[in-house]
């Protein structure tokens, strides 16, 4: 039985094999003949054009031959030259590509007509000058010359009426085997597409049990796949989740305020030393863009600066500064710090921006306070009568002196701030051992150490 189905259906699947082979068969006949009855068409078209070709140059010999004999000019002779030369050639082309016997015949009529005129028109060159004038010229265009070029006008119109005929034949011929070829082509399109319908069906009832195993198989499979994927979506879920967690305790855990904004400067995420100093909660900015409530001024012109978020996302750099001030809408201006740095996805592209600032309104007071101490201890030792000298304990470098010093050695206070504490007292030489005198307790240190050394001016 099973011998039976596979010899039924080696011959099922073999009979579109055979009709592919016929049909490819007939398609290349009907080519092949229409290439055929195209090739001979064209042939026939080119004899046509070489036989007027040819009576043109013979028209041209004779014209030449014609203005010789009257004006004497050898310019005449180069059309009768030219047109001899290239007759016999052309000839030769003409009889090669004639189709049918009977144009080959009527070109073996052309040749000898056309062979004696040329030889009337060389005869005619040759006589003009020796013989009465008059009687060659009457001779040639009334007479023998002008029957011979009627003589082979006659014969070219008959090869071209034999040649008209064919050439009508062989597009009949071209135009028949299309006709068959658009029929035959449609009859095997609808018998392609009755023997396709009844070959699908029939492949249709032998695979669709099949089908439909391999349907309820890849079903499970894929019910597997989504469950296996909804597992690995819940854990990622939870990971987010989780690492969402760790970034709110982390930025609410970093002493300065963070804002972060989409591409479009609309906050995303904001910690709470960020509401502590702009004074609204991330609730309320969440999904509004920064401009609306973080201005910034400069610090010395009290001019309005651009949002720092807007240039990082212009310009896709990253900005800072510490010399402007925050103003918030309730007055309040805090001095502050700040850096903004873009986001960027994995091609390049700027899809957002990071805002850190702080306060830096007391470290400012205090860094002013600083120099206010300073130049209040330099103002008071360039008051003093006795000259002072600071200089560091272990690597013996002048740091600071006052007037009555520079006024006392001769030197001014960059010639000698730099410089080592024996260039103004030798004796205080670091390796002379001069300083051993001032090792003293605490006790005794703040009692004051006075010793008596001799200074070098400059």
């Amino acid at each position: 039985m099973k011998a039976k189905v596979t010899r039924k259906n080696i011959f099922i699947l073999s009979i579109p094999t055979i009709f592919v082979v016929i049909i490819a068969a007939m398609l290349f006949w009907f080519f092949d003949r229409m290439k055929t009855a195209d090739h001979l068409r064209m042939k026939t078209t080119l004899t046509l054009n070489t036989a007027q070709k040819i009576m043109a140059l013979v028209v041209d010999a004779n014209m030449g031959t014609r203005g010789y004999i009257l004006t004497y000019n050898d310019e005449f002779l180069r059309p009768y030259a030219e047109a001899r030369e290239r007759i016999e050639k052309e000839l030769k082309r003409l009889r090669a590509n004639s189709t049918t016997s009977a144009a080959i015949a009527q070109v073996d009529k052309i040749a000898p007509l056309i062979s004696q005129g040329v030889e009337f028109y060389s005869s005619a060159i040759a006589a003009a000058g020796t013989v009465d004038s008059r009687s060659l010229i009457l001779q040639f265009t009334s007479g023998e010359g002008v029957q011979r070029t009627e003589a082979i006008r006659e014969a070219v119109r008959e090869y071209e009426k034999l040649q008209t005929r064919q050439l009508q034949q062989y597009r009949s011929e071209h135009r028949k085997y299309m006709n068959y070829l658009f029929a035959f082509i449609i009859l095997v399109s609808v018998f392609m597409l009755l023997f396709a319908q009844a070959f699908a069906y029939g492949i249709y009832r032998n695979i669709h049990q099949r089908l439909m195993d391999l349907v309820h198989l890849e079903t499970k499979r894929s019910l597997d796949k989504q469950e296996a994927m909804n597992q690995q979506l819940n854990l990622a879920y939870i990971t987010v989740q989780d690492s969402e967690r760790k970034l709110d305790v982390t930025l609410n855990s970093i002493g300065d305020a963070v804002i972060a904004t989409d591409c479009h400067s609309c906050v995303s995420i904001m910690n709470r030393a960020a509401e502590q100093l702009t004074g609204i909660s991330s609730a309320q900015t969440t999904g509004k863009s920064i401009c609306e409530f973080f201005h910034l001024i400069n610090k010395e012109t009290r001019k309005p600066v651009l949002n720092p978020v807007l240039e990082t996302l212009l310009d896709g750099s990253t900005q800072g500064g510490n010399d402007n001030i925050l103003m918030l809408a309730d007055g309040t201006e805090y001095n502050i710090a700040h850096s903004c740095a873009p986001i960027q996805d994995r091609d390049g592209q700027v899809i957002g921006a990071v805002l850190v600032f702080r306060n830096i309104t007391a470290e400012n007071k205090a860094q002013q306070a600083l120099r206010d101490s300073a130049e209040l201890i330099k103002t008071l030792l360039d008051t003093m009568i006795d000259g002072v000298v600071t200089f560091n304990a272990r690597t013996k470098i002048i740091e600071s002196v006052n007037s009555a010093t520079e006024k006392m050695f001769g030197y001014s206070a960059d010639e000698l701030i730099g410089k080592t504490v024996s260039v103004i007292v030798p004796e205080l030489d670091s390796q002379s051992g001069a300083f051993d005198y001032y090792k003293t307790s605490i006790e005794e240190r703040s009692n004051g150490i006075v010793h008596e050394v001799y200074g070098q001016q400059k």
